[in-house]
């Protein structure tokens, strides 16, 4: 088994997240802007961190389709630079998640944009493990 990389889609930068190899924990990788580097840079991580899986964190009730959009366009690319299978995780409020876990923070600098994306990608991994576990308990 190996590690699980998650990734939130944004307009101009994507969140990071790792699991260790055993999938127990997840946390934060950075993030990157979305430009043509992106791809090598994801395919160089998969690599070197054995990565075996990629969540990649959509919009569940997206009224309007415009982030459903984007993560479409952002799978047609990555799938075709990534050989690695790839599943789907609700991002609903991983971005709030992670606005209030900086909040909370105490003492910590003030966060910057990166913190937050690739914290947004740590709570959809989070999510992901957790919906893992509980499948594994019911069977």
């Amino acid at each position: 088994m190996g590690r699980v990389l998650a990734i939130d889609v944004g307009t101009k930068r994507v969140g990071l997240a790792l699991t260790d190899p055993l999938r127990i924990t997840a946390s934060p990788w950075g993030s990157l802007a979305r430009d043509e580097k992106l791809w090598e840079v994801i395919r160089e991580l998969c690599e070197q961190e054995g990565v075996d899986l990629v969540v990649v964190g959509y919009v569940a009730n997206d009224y309007y389709g415009t982030a459903s959009q984007m993560v479409e366009d952002f799978l047609e690319v990555l799938r075709s630079r990534v050989a690695l299978p790839i599943v789907l995780q609700d991002e609903s409020y991983s971005s709030v998640k992670a606005e209030a876990f900086i909040r909370h923070q105490k003492g910590k600098k003030r966060s910057t944009r990166e913190d937050r994306d690739s914290l947004a990608a740590t709570a959809i991994l989070w999510e992901f493990l957790e919906e893992m576990e509980r499948k594994e308990k019911k069977s």
